[in-house]
């Protein structure tokens, strides 16, 4: 079953694997409990619930809500005292029953601020007499836990954007060609052309960084051409005073860190090093998207410091040149209305 909504101006789908009455049908609570409601909030602070008749579909509440929604905005200003909370169990008194209400906030930015659960408390101690206190409170746990696992949240926008937990291994990433958000670099600081240590390439490694950062983020690996051969990193290696994966982390992260902050590689940046063939390492980098427009410290010609600006444009990396082009990307990018 699937529910669209529209958050910060995109448009936004909340799946479930089953329909409402399937999901809790699923769990035995449709049969065990006569008033469970789903309330959710989105961004845009929509407050949207699935009640707990026999309608599949969501009920948008608002101050002119009619009487009989007066227990749901009741919920919502008790829930207000603990928003502060990434999660919780609260409870109140209305119309001579307590109700019961677990509450949840999604852990990634995907256009809900936060689910509720209701259950009335006349249910759970009618259920009480069949059975012990800790099988009701066990059970409502397992009904919470079960919700939060099936209740799937897919944010629909005009990019998408990587995936901020892990990188993914060598073979996989390779089977894509260098796009907006995927680049490879022979190496960091050795031309192969010139068979010597060139700075000017780690200058190159910058404006990629920089680039998939005031982008939507990206993949660099280090350690392989453009045709995706395998190079690893051993000439790099052999240019620094430890020839080891560990000494070429803590050399690129200084000069990152120069560059562009502590605060931003610590926040935006990660990496790894994978054995991609037997004895060549790969260095892979993945640059989330910034919330913070990065520019970076360059010297011209004449040895004066100046400061430029990156995106991805296609599969390469590009400089806004024009600083009336660079406020309006920047407006449109990371100021938020």
């Amino acid at each position: 079953m699937a529910y669209p909504y529209n958050s910060n101006g995109t448009n936004n789908l909340i799946l479930l694997r089953f329909s409402r009455l399937g999901l809790l049908k699923a769990f035995s609570t449709y049969s065990k409990y006569d008033n469970v409601n789903l309330l959710i909030q989105t961004n845009d602070s929509n407050n949207l619930n699935l009640s707990s008749g026999i309608t599949e579909t969501f009920k948008n509440i608002s101050q002119d809500t009619l009487p009989n929604d007066s227990l749901k905005i009741l919920t919502l200003k008790h829930y207000y005292k603990f928003s502060n909370l990434d999660s919780g169990i609260f409870n109140f008194n209305y119309q001579n029953s307590i109700i019961w209400n677990y509450f949840k906030k999604p852990i990634e930015n995907i256009g809900i601020n936060f689910y509720l659960l209701s259950i009335n408390n006349q249910d759970l101690l009618e259920k009480a007499t069949k059975n012990s206190n800790s099988n009701i409170v066990f059970w409502f746990a397992i009904f919470t836990i079960l919700i939060s696992i099936l209740l799937f949240i897919y944010k629909f926008s005009r990019t998408s954007k990587i995936s901020q937990n892990d990188i993914p291994k060598c073979h996989k990433i390779l089977n894509e060609d260098e796009s907006r958000t995927l680049e490879f670099k022979s190496s960091l600081r050795w031309d192969y052309r010139q068979e010597k240590v060139n700075p000017e390439l780690e200058k190159v490694i910058f404006k990629t960084i920089a680039a998939f950062g005031n982008t939507d983020g990206g993949i660099l690996l280090i350690g392989v051409d453009d045709d995706k051969n395998i190079l690893g990193l051993d000439a790099d290696l052999k240019t620094l005073k430890k020839s080891t994966t560990d000494f070429f982390e803590i050399h690129l992260r200084n000069l990152l860190h120069t560059q562009m902050g502590v605060n931003y590689v610590s926040k935006n940046i990660r990496m790894q090093f994978e054995e991609a063939e037997e004895g060549k390492f790969v260095c892979k980098i993945l640059v989330l998207a910034a919330d913070t427009a990065l520019f970076l410290k360059m010297k011209n010609k004449d040895g004066q410091s100046i400061e430029k600006f990156y995106v991805r444009s296609g599969n390469s990396s590009q400089e806004i040149k024009s600083i009336a082009d660079i406020n309006d990307y920047i407006n449109s990018r990371f100021i938020k209305n």
